[in-house]
């Protein structure tokens, strides 16, 4: 099995995606992995692709793990990942800078002043380079509903909410 199933995300300014075909999915049920253990060779072939436009775990005690992986067209542009399950206690985004991993973290458990991006969603800016990315949640429900868009289209949808 190859490292990631899913095909990446070419990723291209002002576009929208939906990232549920292009996640590759693992389940701790011990909630005791870390990024170190799911991004190297012991765990790369255990996580299975995604069939669901929104995968969904129900009610679980589970930490679920997932991953995806990008291309990218214009290295300039500032991406947004945002997570539309309002009521995911926890989610961390992880993304590889100077070679280490970086966590941020949100979720209903935390204050809204902690969100990186002060929306209804739970999002994350970030500056995409070739490779990979992990999204971890863990909660009482859990669910991956995941878009990635560019910094402005993403704040105009948001501004067209409201």
């Amino acid at each position: 099995m190859a490292f990631a199933d899913a095909p990446p995300i070419v990723l291209e300014s002002k576009k929208n995606y939906k990232l549920g075909p292009n996640l590759d999915i693992l389940e701790d049920p011990t909630g005791k992995l870390t990024i170190h253990e799911v991004s190297g060779p012991l765990w790369k072939g255990k996580f299975k692709r995604n069939t669901e436009e929104v995968p969904s775990f129900g009610f679980s005690s589970s930490t679920v793990w997932a991953r995806f992986k990008v291309q990218v067209k214009d290295p300039q542009t500032l991406w947004i990942l945002s997570h539309h399950y309002y009521f995911q206690d926890e989610i961390v985004f992880y993304k590889k800078a100077k070679g280490l991993w970086e966590e941020s973290k949100t979720g209903d458990l935390f204050p809204f002043s902690s969100r990186e991006v002060k929306t209804r969603s739970f999002s994350f800016r970030f500056k995409p380079v070739n490779g990979f990315y992990f999204v971890k949640i863990r909660g009482f429900y859990n669910k991956f509903d995941l878009t990635l868009k560019s910094q402005g289209r993403a704040l105009l949808d948001e501004a067209e909410k409201n």
